[in-house]
């Protein structure tokens, strides 16, 4: 589950996990989400891995966020990859499970 400028929630079995998400100023989050989606989808599409797939999908949102326009902002591969490769936000993957006994504040 996207989260905004929170860490990528998602299941490991039962376990709910985090991801830690690029660290940007944003200007504009309109088409975040699509821009997010769609990089997820292509890196999967791509036999990328489910993390993978989720740092490249958050790398293209953050990247979108930082432009102005909808779809006038999404960034191009190039620019995800090499966001990607330069950034030093991410070396530790996955965050371990929540507690059980923290529950989590699911707002929808």
């Amino acid at each position: 589950m996207s989260n905004g400028p929170e860490d990528i929630l998602y299941l490991e079995g039962d376990a709910v996990r985090r991801l830690a998400v690029f660290r940007i100023a944003a200007v504009d989050t309109v088409g975040a989400g699509d821009a997010f989606h769609g990089g997820f989808a292509l890196a999967l599409a791509e036999g990328q891995s489910e993390l993978e797939a989720m740092r490249f999908g958050a790398a293209a949102a953050g990247i979108k966020c930082t432009r102005l326009g909808g779809s006038a902002g999404t960034p191009t591969r190039s620019e995800v990859e090499t966001f990607i490769a330069q950034s030093r936000l991410h070396p530790r993957g996955p965050c371990p499970a929540f507690p059980a006994d923290r529950p989590l504040n699911w707002a929808f």
